[in-house]
């Protein structure tokens, strides 16, 4: 009778392991890559409708620059006051529609009136123009003087598009001023043009995608509506509104569809790699089962030997578990042995760790002294300091004093000469001369014996603070040493602390394995009961062999 063989179990496992990957696989890409690209592809559409939308409002912005100056211009006020035809004439050429792009110019007066109306028909080239009527709705708007007629504010701008039989017609209209941009508002000036098919080339050439004009959609939206044509094409529109703001037509704008391309590509190249992917798989686990198989003939082969071994190695465990009881026996009495050395170790560790707490004490007197020390000669520093400084500010006045009995000097000398002038009369001066000469002679060289004791102290001041100041580090570097005692004490206390603990673990230890040996002596006959029983495990592995052959090979 044959079974189902590892090999076989191994690539059905593998099969149904593979489906449900690709399934999930499957699902995966449908929900992640393909919507995710079908979100890119419309984000990128509605960024294309924007794009145009900003094309045709700067179209607008284009024609509305084109009449700003006429609108703010003396001679156009002068112009709607005599209607003169020379201002048309040089101002309002062919070539200037034909630059500007307009397909009609009108100009009013403040009451709404017309009083230029001007068509044509711009070239391709925008060089020129010729003549050509005015569109007919748009004279019937400006003949309702509406807003797009008359203005009530200088800074007021009217524009949208206007539906004509020929195509939908662009109008801005700006009030017209002085060349400063004053009030009042003397007329309006209207420009129109043509939203036609050159006009969607131009602003299909500006956004590089395809444009035309369709019907309003049945119902209105807001901003730009993506929508997909066809399997190659997407399209953006975005809503044109008329004079009145209410939507008139629509802009489409169409592209093809690049990234859902792109996508259809990725998808089938992720399709590609996953089925490499599953044949390598296949392949990878047919090497595989090769290679158990393998492993397990060894395998087999192994433990049908390590069960031979078996049954001789049961027979000298038998012998050798009676020499393990004799063996317990001495184990135990050295066990005994060390744990006694343990515990008078353990006493000697822990009066070490005593006297290196003393020590740290010391080290913290050691320390404070130290620290007193310091302040004691930084007080010192302080003290010969001030001297110096106070040494330093007398010799000034000492000087000064000096400088004082020399001008007195000077002024008895004087004073001596005019009394020898004076004659009798200034003998008495004279002698008072004399005795002011005298005693400057004594306070200058009073003086200069103060001048040359205070720089002695000044000298002393610096010898003793210099002294003071070397003293200062030597208290500095015993302080420095007393902390490094007091780190080094800490840290032998703390050694003898953790080795007094470690001997005591020890000791406790020696006493758990004192335990163990004894219990030893009787495990010594239970393994000989038990390599009786490794007998019959061995016998019953020789059957478990069997049925590992039967489940690899099926038979």
């Amino acid at each position: 009778m044959f079974s189902m063989s590892l090999r076989a179990r191994l690539l059905r496992a593998m099969g149904l392991l593979l489906a449900v990957i690709v399934v999930v696989l499957a699902a995966a890409v449908q929900s992640v890559l393909v919507h995710g690209f079908r979100d890119l592809e419309t984000k990128d559409a509605a960024r294309n409708g924007e794009r145009l939308r900003e094309a045709y409002e700067r179209e607008f912005d284009e024609l509305r620059t084109s009449i700003k100056d006429y609108a703010a211009w003396d001679d156009t006020c002068t112009f709607i006051d005599d209607h003169n035809q020379e201002w048309v004439d040089s101002n309002l050429a062919m070539s200037t529609f034909g630059g500007k792009h307009w397909d009609a110019l009108v100009v009013l007066d403040a009451a709404g009136q017309v009083v230029l109306a001007k068509g044509a028909l711009p070239d391709a080239a925008r060089e020129s123009a010729t003549d050509a009527p005015v569109p007919p709705e748009l004279l019937k708007v400006l003949a309702a003087n509406g807003p797009l007629a008359r203005h009530t504010a200088i800074d007021s701008v009217v524009s949208g598009l206007l539906p004509t039989s020929q195509a939908p017609l662009m109008v801005v209209s700006l009030p017209v001023t002085n060349s400063n941009g004053e009030a009042p508002v003397r007329g309006s000036i209207v420009a129109a043009r043509y939203l036609d098919e050159g006009q969607m080339e131009k602003l299909a050439k500006l956004t590089k995608l395809g444009v035309k004009l369709t019907p309003l959609p049945a119902k209105a939206y807001q901003g730009v509506s993506v929508a997909v044509v066809d399997g190659q094409t997407i399209s953006a529109s975005t809503l044109l509104t008329g004079l009145d703001g209410q939507p008139l037509t629509t802009l489409r704008a169409t592209m093809p569809r690049e990234v859902t391309a792109f996508g259809s590509r990725t998808v089938r190249a992720f399709a590609a790699i996953m089925l490499l992917l599953g044949i390598g798989l296949v392949a990878l686990g047919l090497w595989a089962v090769r290679r158990i198989e393998r492993l397990a003939t060894t395998m087999v082969q192994g433990f049908a030997r390590a069960a031979e071994e078996t049954v001789a190695m049961a027979m000298q465990v038998a012998d050798e578990s009676h020499g393990m009881a004799a063996g317990a026996e001495q184990q135990t009495a050295s066990l005994e042995a060390m744990s006694d050395v343990l515990r008078r170790l353990t006493s000697v560790t822990t009066q070490t760790a005593g006297h290196a707490t003393e020590a740290d004490g010391v080290a913290d007197q050691a320390h404070a002294a130290a620290l007193s020390g310091l302040g004691v000669m930084n007080q010192m520093i302080a003290a010969a300091d001030g001297i110096k400084s106070a040494s330093d500010e007398t010799l000034p006045i000492v000087r000064t004093v000096d400088d004082l009995a020399f001008q007195t000097r000077i002024l008895a000398l004087n004073a001596a000469v005019e009394a020898a002038r004076a004659g009798e009369a200034g003998e008495a001066f004279s002698v008072v001369a004399a005795e002011v000469r005298r005693l400057a002679d004594h306070s200058a060289e009073a003086a200069r014996e103060t001048d040359s004791r205070l720089l002695s102290v000044g000298e002393q001041a610096d010898r003793g603070a210099a002294s003071a100041r070397e003293l200062n580090e030597v208290f500095g570097t015993i302080d420095n040493r007393a902390a490094q005692v007091k780190t080094a004490i800490g840290q032998v206390s703390a050694a003898a602390l953790a080795l007094a603990q470690a001997i005591g673990e020890a000791a406790t230890g020696v006493a758990e394995l004192d335990t163990v040996a004894k219990h030893n002596a009787g495990g010594a006959e239970r393994t000989a009961d038990a390599s009786r029983q490794l007998l019959d495990g061995a016998e019953h592995l020789r059957a478990m062999l069997r049925e590992v052959e039967i489940m690899v090979w099926g038979r």
